[in-house]
Formats: structure tokens, sequence, C-alpha cells
């Protein structure tokens, strides 16, 4: 690891492996049970060319919140819709619709919901 990273700036995507991250699979048959599939990625981990990932610097959202997100039923939903082959390419992903977060509306304690198994 060392030698591979003696020559990348520390910015590098190369460096990713010292951040948590969410990850994806990037290849999902059609008729899959499920398209999108998001897991969490702990620091020091290594990702081959299969896998996407979203670290925390990049992301607008809490990784959780993010991983809850790529985990329901209405994201998986709305990408089969524009889903024609088994990949799921970094365009596709960055069009999924998000909900947005404001500090002036209602609060939602996203998290409790997500254990209680209310989130869908």
């Amino acid at each position: 690891v060392v030698k591979f990273l003696k020559d990348k700036g520390s910015d590098a995507k190369a460096f990713a492996h010292k951040h948590e991250r969410v990850g994806f699979q990037r290849s999902s048959p059609q008729n899959n049970f499920r398209r999108i599939i998001p897991a969490h990625i702990s620091k020091g981990n290594f990702c081959l060319d299969t896998v996407s990932y979203v670290t925390k610097e990049s992301s607008q959202i809490d990784l959780d919140l993010l991983l809850a997100l790529l985990n329901s039923q209405i994201l998986d939903w709305y990408f089969r819709l524009g889903s024609t082959n088994s990949k799921v390419n970094e365009y596709q992903f960055n069009a999924l619709p998000a909900p947005t977060f404001s500090d002036e509306g209602p609060s939602v304690d996203w998290r409790s919901l997500v254990k209680s198994g209310k989130w869908a």
C-alpha cells in the first residue's frame, strides 16, 4: 500500500480508504431483488472497480441518511424506471432524487425511523 500511495497527492482518490464511505455495487441484474445495493464501507477498506462510493466530504447529507435513502424501496423503484441494463452508472446514481432538508422546517428524527423499520 505504501508503495502504491507514494506518488499520489493527498487529495487523490487512492486515499479514500482512510475515510468512511457509502458504497454501491455498479452491476446488478435487471431481475435482481434490488438494483441499488449500497453498504457502509469502514475506514481502512479498499474497493475494486465494481464498487462506486460516496465520501463524507462529497455528500451533502449525513452518510447514514444516504445509506437509508439508497436502501429505500422508492429509490430502487425510481432507478428501475430508467435502467435498461445491468449497470448502475454514476450519471444514473447522481440523478436519483433526494429530499430537501432545512433547519427551518419541522425536525424529523430519521435515525429512529430507520431503526424502527418505518423508513420505506
